[in-house]
């Protein structure tokens, strides 16, 4: 492990352990900061995908994946975003789907 990546997992510990610290001081807005940060985390990743594949990907054997993965992604982010105005149940619902199915295509991949 270089240094750089003991920093970056040093930082992203920080960070939420500092998240979980803001959820706990003040819970009413918590479904706010989990649907802000899921949406963000969604549009970031499908950005990414889409720039991967502007550049590098549109050129190699199934480049089309990271194409379809960045859109899906961006507009989850973007459903992700918008959902932040319903019940904090939908937020919830959203986030264990979203879980879910990440975690059922790890396990068939």
């Amino acid at each position: 492990m270089t240094k750089l990546q003991r920093f970056n997992s040093f930082a992203g510990g920080l960070l939420t352990v500092l998240v979980g610290l803001v959820l706990y001081e003040a819970p009413f807005i918590g479904t706010d900061i989990i649907a802000l940060i899921m949406s963000v985390s969604l549009i970031l990743m499908g950005v990414k995908n889409l720039i991967f594949y502007a550049a590098m990907s549109r050129y190699m054997v199934g480049g089309k994946y990271s194409l379809f993965y960045g859109l899906i992604l961006t507009d989850l982010g973007i459903c992700a975003y918008m959902i932040n105005d319903f019940s904090p149940v939908y937020v919830m619902l959203y986030l264990l789907v979203i879980h879910s199915v990440h975690g059922a295509t790890d396990i068939m991949l």
